[in-house]
Order: structure tokens, then sequence, then C-alpha cells
């Protein structure tokens, strides 16, 4: 596994650098790698199933990062909660499924030292199967 460096922000917290990260991916990349090291502090499970499943990811990031978990937790009910869900949604406020996807992807990919975060073999597997998948539909027109 690739080592990550560490800098101090302004409210004295520690947060991961990666020097080799592209600028328009950094943010998501920080905020998907400390949502794994909390989450592998509290219960590893956790972590290595957002890791090798994109969809429970985007939940989870968009829990963490973009407020749907606040936007259930002050519902006044079930009814209340979908209107408030349904806003967020069509008003975009939240990360795009595609670059939580990329920036999962960067963070797992392998290169020298290892990747970021390891996913398990199966997950690893079915991407690699599911891409090839796509390459062969398109290379057919």
């Amino acid at each position: 596994m690739s080592t990550v460096n560490y800098q101090t922000n302004i409210f004295g917290e520690a947060i991961p650098v990666f020097p080799d990260c592209p600028v328009w991916l950094e943010k998501c990349v920080v905020n998907i790698y400390t949502l794994h090291e909390n989450n592998k502090r509290v219960n590893s499970e956790i972590a290595v199933d957002f890791i090798n499943d994109d969809r429970y990811l985007q939940l989870q990031y968009w829990k963490e990062f973009d407020g749907l978990g606040t936007l259930f937790d002050e519902a006044e009910d079930a009814s209340h909660a979908f209107i408030r869900f349904e806003r967020w949604w069509t008003e975009g406020k939240f990360t795009s499924p595609e670059l939580i996807g990329r920036s999962r992807r960067w963070l797992t990919q392998d290169r020298e030292g290892g990747p970021y975060i390891e996913q398990s073999v199966e997950a690893k597997k079915r991407r690699e199967k599911n891409a090839q998948i796509v390459r062969d539909s398109i290379s057919r027109g």
C-alpha cells in the first residue's frame, strides 16, 4: 500500500495529502480516504463494504459530506423526508456518482507502492469484468 502523508489544517486536524492526485479529484479523494479511515477505526467491515460497492460508497459519501443524513434526521415524518430528499436531488446538492467513482478508482488503482486503499479481489475482478463488457460493446458499435 502507498503511504499517505498528512498536513495540519487551520483547525489543527490532520488532513491526508496526495501529491500525485489530479486537482479536480482532490477534495473527493480526501473525503473518501477520510471516510474509509474513520470507518475502519469503528468497524472494518463497513470500510471494506463501501470500497467494494460503489452504490454504498455513494450513499455514505452523500450522507457524510453532502447533507443527506441531516436531511432525514431533521424531517418531521416520512412524507416530509421525501419532499426534502426530492428537493435535494432535483437541485443537484450532491457530489456526482461519476466523481465519487473516479475518486474511488484513483484511490484503489495499482501504482508504484500499491494502492492507497485496498479493494477485495472479488470486487476488483467484478469491476474488470464489467469494464471489459463495456469495452466489448463499444468496439461492436
